[in-house]
């Protein structure tokens, strides 16, 4: 992906900040953001980590880094740590290679934005703010069900979300607030095979390490047929 930098101060137009002030390449190879990633994917409730490997001129001074959401219209990106919306749940540290770290706790809905690395500097023209940045998506659990099947058939619960969550996560089951023992927890399919009368009740699903946010129940509801003498089925 094409990165490029913003260079701007607080008194620039909207124009200019956004549009006229983009240079391919970040100004040469002196000053480069990369991402590690570019879209993140978060549970309700979840800790997201961001990344980005940066570089800027070794001669400059007074050099402060921070992450910020998206430009606005004539304002100055604002340290997420001085936010009042994020103040509290963000913490920033270095990892190897010069990798900035973003640490955003207890995402919600109301944080999908497009995050980017600011750097600034005493020297104002030296001042950029890296775009595109790492795109959040935050999503809740939900449980895809039919609402009534038949006993002796096979009936697929799955725990569904609205981005794909990250590092192959364990799918935890219960059945009327009660755990479902079951063996293949990394899908997010619970398998009835055959399904009995006794499976009827209210599913819900969470992932491992998040076992306090589980999605709503579902309520599945059991048929029992019987077959009559003349070859017709009655269901109850």
């Amino acid at each position: 992906m094409q990165y490029f930098a913003i260079k701007c101060s607080f008194s620039c137009s909207y124009n200019e900040f956004l549009y006229s002030s983009y240079v391919s390449g970040a100004f040469g190879q002196d000053w480069s953001v990369k991402y590690t990633q570019t879209r993140k994917c978060a549970l309700k409730g979840f800790t997201v980590y961001m990344s980005g490997d940066y570089r800027y001129p070794s001669h400059l001074e007074g050099v402060k880094r921070f992450w910020a959401i998206n430009p606005g219209r004539k304002v100055e990106p604002v340290d997420l740590t001085t936010d009042p919306e994020y103040s509290g749940r963000t913490e920033y540290f270095e990892g190897r290679n010069k990798l900035f770290y973003l640490k955003l706790m207890n995402v919600t809905e109301r944080d999908e934005h497009m995050y980017s690395i600011r750097i600034t500097t005493n020297i104002e023209s030296q001042r950029y703010l890296f775009y595109p940045g790492v795109t959040l998506n935050v999503t809740g659990l939900r449980v895809e069900s039919p609402e009534r099947v038949s006993e002796g058939n096979t009936t697929r619960l799955t725990c569904t979300t609205t981005c794909p969550l990250p590092d192959r996560p364990t799918y935890i089951w219960y059945k009327n607030g009660r755990r479902v023992d079951r063996n293949d927890e990394e899908t997010n399919v619970l398998s009835l095979r055959p399904t009995r009368i006794e499976d009827t009740g209210s599913y819900s699903c969470a992932v491992r390490g998040y076992e306090g946010l589980p999605s709503p129940a579902a309520a599945l509801s059991v048929r029992c047929e019987y077959l009559l003498s003349a070859g017709q089925i009655y269901s109850l």
